[in-house]
């Protein structure tokens, strides 16, 4: 049975250009023009999606010509609806899709930080192709805004069309930022000088290579000879055989009698053998934070293919191990008893452990539960702060790197995927809403502080258990030592050939123990876990003292900053941690027992 999971082909384009002055001729003419081009340039089965605000100049230009091509229109305001002037019936039209405001009002004073710059550098996340009218006349904030703003795309890779005020467009030719290019980018903090030299003017955007990078966005399974380009396929495709039949049913019965109580072991026994699932439960909160379908689908998605795949993983450990060390029993065995057909017991064993180990790196078990479970939980991540407009790092990582032929290729199946996810989804709202964020300062920190909180006993459970479990193996290995001592001081006065069995054996099974215990990094995955609490724990309590000190219905935008700073410090925290644990994990490749 093969399950593909599809995504739509949309190319999302983001348009911004507030804070500049309209003087290019005919500002109209070119941005109408240029999004006639983009039209043309995109393939004809794929979905068009314009995300931008509705100031006057360059966006409100490319809102009312996207409206005319019929593209899909999410609106990112800063300042109410009833304050945007010409959004009323703009709206009388089915085109906008979504909005979703800052509610700021234009009576406001001065606010730090600049809700244009806030609006812009998170709608990157959720845009494809940015573009830009930029001019060196604008006010020096807006000025700076711009350039950190195409500074974030050059780093990410994302292709930039920049509009002058001489009507000229321009191309930033991302081919041409390897790593070194960027770190220079970075040491110039984006000085315009060093941005400019990045863009190639163009007169037709056929003299850009836009086509050709969107449809490798679209589909970077065509490089056929990049192996991240394999994994993408395997990635999108999941065949029903192999690692997601079993899903480890020998670990977590190990595991339950090792955690000791016969209420452990039931519960794994339910949970493997009677099909039983403790039901993941979203906290019960308005509509606006609750997780949009295409994100919870495509986290549940990779969140049982890595369960599957882990659970497998670590019966294979247990069993690989165990092999080997019933082999050297049995051996024995034949030699006391004189049993000469246990050889053939033996070599049975023997030849199952070399099958299972073959068989694990044929279907690449270990690699898959790491590239899901990192998958399942950026997207936990993002669900989670994805209502405050909070979306983790790894949705703006650069996908694509350059070659030494300069030449874009895909540096990351799974950041693609997480990519795509996100920009599908589009901005947190329903389709026919208004969604402002700062008007749910209070909902929207509950429902932080609740994924915090489940994070936090995941990992207060985690630690106990696997400390537990490091313990009593690491014990239980001592024990067989122990024995191993006495046996051989016994073997001293008392020449009798079942000894052997003891003195051959039991050195064996402690030897597979402390195998086990290396291999599935107990111990340390155990302080990983402790330590992460401890950090969770913090931030639980900065969100308990923000949700005390913000009364329902709050929108004060001093407020939603520090609950966005909270939301991204909650979700970097997290991150950090699931990349420590694939540090950790990588290398306990599955390998013979020796």
């Amino acid at each position: 049975m093969t399950s593909n999971f599809n995504f739509k082909r949309l190319v999302s384009i983001m348009v911004t250009g507030h804070g500049c002055p309209d003087t290019a001729p005919d500002l109209t003419s070119i941005g109408s023009n240029l999004i006639e081009q983009v039209q043309h340039a995109l393939p004809y089965d794929s979905a068009t999606r314009l995300l931008s605000g509705f100031e006057p100049g360059i966006e409100q230009i490319c809102v009312k010509k996207a409206q005319q091509l019929n593209w899909e229109i999410q609106l990112f305001l800063t300042h109410k609806t009833r304050q945007t002037d010409g959004l009323e019936r703009l709206i009388e039209g089915d085109s906008i899709s979504k909005i979703v405001s800052l509610g700021r009002s234009k009576t406001e004073p001065h606010l730090t930080p600049d809700p244009f710059k806030e609006r812009d550098h998170i709608a990157l996340n959720f845009a494809d192709l940015l573009i830009i009218y930029w001019d060196s006349r604008c006010n020096e904030t807006s000025q700076f805004e711009h350039l950190q703003l195409i500074g974030r795309a050059a780093q990410s890779r994302k292709p930039v069309i920049w509009l002058s005020p001489d009507g000229k467009m321009h191309w930033l030719e991302i081919e041409r930022l390897d790593d070194a290019a960027l770190e220079l980018l970075k040491a110039s903090n984006y000085s315009s000088d060093s941005l400019v030299a990045c863009f190639k003017p163009f007169t037709q955007l056929d003299q850009t290579p836009i086509s050709s990078y969107i449809e490798l966005l679209l589909n970077p399974t065509i490089q056929i000879h990049n192996p991240n380009a394999t994994i993408l396929r395997e990635l999108t495709q999941t065949n029903g055989h192999t690692a997601f039949r079993d899903t480890g049913r020998l670990h977590d019965v190990m595991t339950g009698l090792l955690h000791s109580d016969q209420k452990g072991a039931w519960s794994s026994f339910k949970r493997k053998f009677l099909n039983y699932r403790r039901p993941k439960l979203w906290s019960k909160t308005p509509d606006e934070v609750q997780p949009k379908a295409v994100l919870n689908q495509a986290f549940s998605h990779h969140d049982n293919l890595a369960e599957q795949a882990g659970g497998l993983h670590r019966s294979n450990i247990w069993l690989l191990y165990g092999f080997s060390a019933l082999a050297v029993l049995v051996a024995v065995s034949a030699e006391v008893w004189q049993l000469h057909w246990l050889a053939y017991v033996e070599l049975a064993l023997i030849a199952m452990v070399i099958y299972r180990v073959w068989w694990a790196r044929k279907i690449q078990l270990h690699q898959k539960w790491i590239r899901h479970r990192f998958l399942a939980e950026q997207m936990r991540y993002c669900i989670m702060g994805y209502p405050a407009l909070a979306i983790p790092n790894a949705f703006l990582a650069p996908v694509w790197e350059v070659n030494h032929q300069n030449q874009l290729q895909l540096n990351s199946a799974e950041l693609w995927l997480l990519q795509r996810h996100l920009i599908v989804s589009g901005l947190p709202c329903d389709d026919g809403k208004v969604y402002t964020p700062p008007y749910h300062n209070h909902v929207l920190a509950e429902h932080i502080q609740a994924s915090v909180r489940s994070q936090m006993h995941y990992h207060q459970m985690h630690h106990h258990q696997k400390h537990l479990g490091h313990k009593r193996l690491h014990a239980l290995a001592e024990l067989q030592f122990l024995l191993t001592f006495i046996a051989v001081v016994v073997h001293i006065y008392i020449h009798a050939n079942w000894l052997l069995l003891f003195t051959a054996a039991l050195p064996a099974f402690a030897a597979a123990l402390h195998g086990i215990l290396t291999k599935l990094e107990m111990e340390r995955i155990s302080g990983q876990s402790a330590s992460l609490y401890q950090q969770l724990e913090h931030l639980d309590l900065a969100l308990t003292r923000f949700i005390q000190e913000t009364p329902p219905g709050d929108n004060s935008w001093h407020h939603w900053v520090s609950l966005h700073y909270l939301a991204n410090k909650s979700q970097q925290t997290m991150s950090d941690n699931i990349t420590q644990w694939q540090h950790l994990i990588q290398v306990q490749q599955t390998e013979i027992p020796a």
